[in-house]
């Protein structure tokens, strides 16, 4: 069966990018009958988030293992770990955002500097280095958290694959499968101008969540061969506290009405013939969706690191921006002249919600 944990990082921000990825996993031994009705536990691919291993990758929420102003090394070994995991060597972030989103060039206000994620990890006590597996599972027979996972690493920091064989990342084992291979990543990273206008289009900042999502949703679906007749399950954090989906569903696979399996503050869970839709409310805990969480989470700290280096370059010691509600009207007001000087349009810094 195919996976899709799709996430994003940003949503709340008024400057700086969103950002939305999907991850696509293979998941073996899946009983499709029972998974589809909903009754296998709601938690299927949850995880705890615990220390990360001296030796090895964390793989989860986001929003626990990176904090505004703290170490992004946890969010790039993991990342570069994962791309290797399929034959993607990474160096730089420019990098990054060309295989992940296919932007090849950002908008001046983020075209600098270049950064380089090897020494992002090199820089830490404990660099993680090339992938191998290492199964895991809960604690103890009785406990309801499982422990956290792990990518064991060893032997290089550089992430060159010297091989294109996926790698079967682990997964918590459940009655229903056995373990996934991570197959591949898709971003959306969305800027103000862009993200300005979709919001006009939409109406709100939900709805333009949902359609980025199912738009990024529907390219990562073209990955899976065309002639499998395995099932897909797609994975969701739930797109601005909404529990009904249906009309979306609807307007992305118009030809077959959605069968609604619950809708609830919880999950809400449709059904299209072999394709399952589910949108959980802190869906971070799941690990298709955590790994989506991480690439988002990434890809926007380095859009911001260029953003702030930016106005640095124009502006003598001004405090830098995480672009969140509060701290980004400080950072509009102390820019507000050298805004009106470089006569940059508000549209190209500010988003309207």
């Amino acid at each position: 069966m195919y996976v899709i944990g799709t996430d994003e990082a940003g949503y709340g921000s008024f400057l700086g990018p969103l950002v939305i990825s999907a991850t696509l996993w293979r998941f073996d031994e899946i009983d499709f009958a029972v998974f589809s009705k909903g009754e296998i536990d709601s938690n299927i691919f949850s995880r705890a988030i615990e220390s990360a291993d001296a030796a090895g990758i964390t793989i989860g929420d986001s929003k626990k293992l990176y904090h505004s102003g703290g170490s992004l090394v946890k969010l790039a070994s993991a990342v570069l770990a994962s791309v290797a995991s399929f034959g993607v060597s990474i160096g730089t972030d420019s990098e990054l955002f060309a295989a992940v989103a296919g932007m090849d060039v950002l908008p001046s206000m983020y075209s600098f500097p270049e950064l380089s994620l090897q020494k992002i990890i090199q820089q830490n006590d404990t660099s993680p280095a090339s992938p191998q597996t290492e199964s895991y599972s809960n604690n103890s027979p009785n406990s309801e958290t499982p422990s956290c996972p792990h990518v064991n690493t060893a032997a290089s920091t550089n992430y060159n694959a010297t091989s294109t064989k996926p790698i079967a990342l682990p997964v918590l084992v459940s009655p229903a499968f056995s373990r996934g291979v991570f197959l591949d990543v898709k971003s959306n990273v969305v800027f103000p101008i862009e993200y300005n206008k979709l919001l006009e289009k939409y109406g709100s900042k939900g709805e333009l969540l949902s359609h980025l999502t199912f738009d990024l949703v529907m390219k990562i679906l073209d990955v899976v061969p065309s002639d499998s007749d395995e099932a897909i399950c797609v994975f969701c954090d739930k797109h601005g506290g909404r529990n009904y989906y249906t009309n979306l569903l609807i307007e992305y696979f118009p030809d077959k009405l959605p069968s609604v399996i619950t809708q609830s503050n919880e999950y809400s869970i449709y059904q299209i013939d072999k394709k399952q839709f589910r949108f959980k409310a802190k869906g971070e805990s799941e690990l298709p969706i955590a790994l989506a969480s991480m690439f988002s989470k990434l890809l926007r700290e380095l859009a911001m690191n260029r953003f702030n280096s930016f106005w640095q370059s124009h502006i003598k010691n001004i405090k830098p921006t995480a672009g969140y509600p509060v701290d980004a009207k400080r950072f509009l007001n102390d820019i507000k002249e050298k805004l009106e000087y470089l006569q940059i349009n508000m549209n190209e810094i500010w988003r309207n919600k």
